[in-house]
């Protein structure tokens, strides 16, 4: 089952294998905390926005990390700890009890006591748990500070983001949504760690046993199981499987949890409610836990991008789905098509009724004058006649004469789809092209240079117009980019950072082609559209020697390979837009760009808008050759932005724009 899944998968939604990426354990279950209950670009912005508020403290370069102390310094780390950074929290507390000392064993006392363990970071009776023994088990088995590297940096300061006021840290996840409590969960969280272990570390968790680790995990207050599972697969590299929403969903639909029969008035492709995620865990646990980490991750990834692609929550794409044979919610829908309704059951019953009730009438009055037919024969006549209702065929239509219709003789008119066209040059662009190219160097010079030299003319004078490279649409915009490889002198001249090593996307290349819409989402109404400040436009003797770009960052390489939950949050053909230059589009010769590939570039509001209504080609197409693009990236800053107009017109703008005309 899960091996025949992920081929068929692989065949449409690409490779998806565990690829490692930076991040530390802490950055993961901030993570985990911000995925709950919303969208993958939405929490995944928020994460950016919360590094790029409380950016990690470096050091000559290198991140400073606490040495790993004995257990006699982590005793005493923790109790000053207790007296300092944790004593806004225990003050709140005090004030409360001066007031009114409830009895112990009493409701309120209970409520104040479960209180206190969710502001400390504690589930409700995990707090006489010696948490830290755990690390000390792992020292003992030879986790050290220098085991902590590169690859387990911390994407934050989470110190900073410990100690800020909580508005401030809310401020930084706004655009998520949930903002305040999940600013007061994570910085409970983190004094938490701080109190239980002296410093904020969970590096140690990579080390320790998987049972001990998901209990570890579990007691955090704010983590479910999906949450834990989370963290166990995708940053400890244990084995075990979460089971967020679309997975759910998914072996709902195909089966591969049993549900017990409907009722008969209740289909399965109405079912707005499935079974709880942890009962749906429970039941796959069993048959998943032999395979390994890799397959285990790989069938996850599968399924989730399965789930925002195809299978979604509400009107599903089961035309293009590559496993619609094997879907009960397919099979369901597909038999409402095929079968009459309620409503249109109780008409076809109503009809033959009223048949049968008009054939019993005209035969009981035939056969009550007839005196010479025997009563059982009678009555069988009766019988046959009130069960069978009169079925009345149509006859049959006469065969049409077809007449052949003589064509007009405008219609004999026509072009020739086999001619070869015409191209029209600008004589006086190819020759200055060629004095250029013949002044540089005559011993260099070659055929193929020449051949460069030809230049178009703009697209109004042209007689073939060049390519689209712009598509819109209500829910997409598709562009064709141009490829950039490693070192190309564009990249260096404008200092783009290196692209990431394991970065499956490269760096892509826009031309600017904004359609008369400016960052208000208005139609431009000046008078001339030659002037590039305005329109964005290029005058005539300029567009025949540059090109107005932006530019595609790799998401990996836009996060410098660091990311909590090994980078799920993200497509893996993900690219961002380069704010600076989506906003502000560079020039560039047209004779650095002649010689680059084609990309495919589908930008929207989600990856689950892009595709919606796509056919299994189409989107089989923008897996292997295609990128996605839903967000800007501010380098300077780097924080994420929403996108331009230009890039992407939202169909609210777009209703704006148009009721404005």
């Amino acid at each position: 089952m899960v091996l025949r899944f992920i081929d068929k998968m692989k065949l449409i939604q690409g490779n998806r294998c565990f690829s490692e990426w930076k991040g530390s354990v802490v950055d993961s279950v901030v993570g985990a905390f911000l995925t709950q209950n919303v969208s993958d670009h939405l929490s995944s912005s928020a994460f950016i926005s919360l590094c790029a508020r409380f950016p990690r403290q470096q050091q000559d370069g290198n991140a400073t990390w606490p040495e790993c102390k004995s257990d006699s310094e982590w005793t005493k780390s923790c109790h000053a700890e207790k007296s300092t950074s944790v004593a806004n929290i225990v003050d709140t507390h005090v004030e409360v009890r001066a007031k009114k000392k409830p009895k112990v064993g009493s409701k309120s006392c209970e409520a104040n006591k479960a209180n206190i363990q969710q502001k400390k970071g504690w589930k409700v009776g995990s707090e006489h748990i010696d948490w830290d023994a755990l690390r000390k088990e792992a020292i003992q088995h030879g986790y050290t500070s220098e085991v902590r590297g590169v690859k387990t940096e911390d994407a934050a300061d989470w110190d900073a983001v410990r100690q800020a006021d909580v508005n401030e840290v809310a401020k930084a996840i706004h655009a998520r949504g949930q903002d305040n409590v999940l600013a007061e969960r994570i910085q409970n969280f983190l004094n938490r760690v701080v109190e239980d272990h002296g410093s904020i570390d969970l590096e140690w968790l990579r080390v320790t046993p998987g049972d001990k680790a998901k209990e570890y995990l579990l007691s955090i207050y704010g983590l479910g199981l999906k949450s834990v599972e989370c963290v166990r697969l995708l940053t400890l590299h244990q084995v075990a499987f979460p089971v967020d929403t679309n997975v759910g969903r998914i072996a709902v639909r195909l089966e591969w949890v049993p549900l017990k029969p409907l009722p008969e008035s209740l289909q399965m492709h109405l079912l707005e409610l499935y079974p709880v995620m942890e009962s749906i865990q429970k039941y796959l646990w069993p048959r998943l836990c032999k395979e390994d980490q890799k397959t285990l991750y790989e069938l996850h990834y599968q399924m989730i991008t399965f789930g925002k692609v195809f299978c979604t929550k509400s009107k599903p794409n089961c035309n293009a789905c590559p496993l619609r044979m094997e879907c009960k919610h397919f099979a369901s829908a597909y038999a409402r098509l095929k079968l009459p309704g309620p409503q249109e059951k109780q008409e076809n019953k109503v009809v033959v009724w009223t048949r049968a009730s008009t054939a019993f009438e005209n035969a009981s009055k035939s056969f009550s004058n007839a005196t010479d037919v025997p009563t059982a024969q009678f009555a069988a006549l009766l019988h046959n006649t009130s069960s069978e209702p009169i079925i009345e065929e149509p006859m049959t239509p006469e065969e049409e004469q077809i007449v052949e219709q003589i064509p007009d003789i405008e219609d004999l008119c026509f072009d020739d789809p086999d001619e070869i066209p015409t191209i029209k040059l600008n004589t006086e662009s190819f020759v200055r092209n060629i004095e250029e190219l013949v002044q540089k160097d005559d011993s260099k010079l070659q055929i193929e240079d020449i051949s460069k030299s030809l230049a178009l003319l703009p697209p109004t004078a042209a007689s073939i117009p060049p390519p689209q490279l712009k598509h819109s649409r209500h829910l997409r915009t598709m562009y064709q980019a141009y490829e950039l490889p490693d070192g190309h002198p564009i990249l260096r001249r404008l200092k783009f950072e290196e692209r990431d090593p394991d970065d499956p996307s490269p760096y892509l290349l826009i031309l600017y082609s904004p359609e008369k819409e400016v960052s208000n989402g208005k139609p431009c109404d000046c008078t001339s559209c030659n002037e590039a400040k305005c329109c964005g436009f290029l005058s005539k003797e300029e567009e025949n020697i540059f090109v107005k770009c932006s530019f595609m960052i790799p998401c990996r390489t836009a996060m410098r390979g660091s990311f909590p939950l090994n980078g799920t949050y993200f497509q893996v053909n993900e690219v961002f837009a380069d704010h600076y230059t989506a906003r502000n589009p560079v020039l560039i010769r047209r004779e650095e760009i002649w010689e680059l590939k084609r990309h495919s570039i589908y930008v929207g509001s989600s990856v689950s808008t892009i595709l919606k209504g796509l056919s299994t080609e189409e989107v089989q197409y923008y897996f292997w050759r295609g990128s996605v693009c839903v967000r800007e990236f501010d380098r300077a800053t780097r924080y994420p932005k929403p996108l331009g107009p230009w890039l992407h017109l939202l169909p609210t703008m777009r209703k704006k724009s148009q009721q404005t005309l």
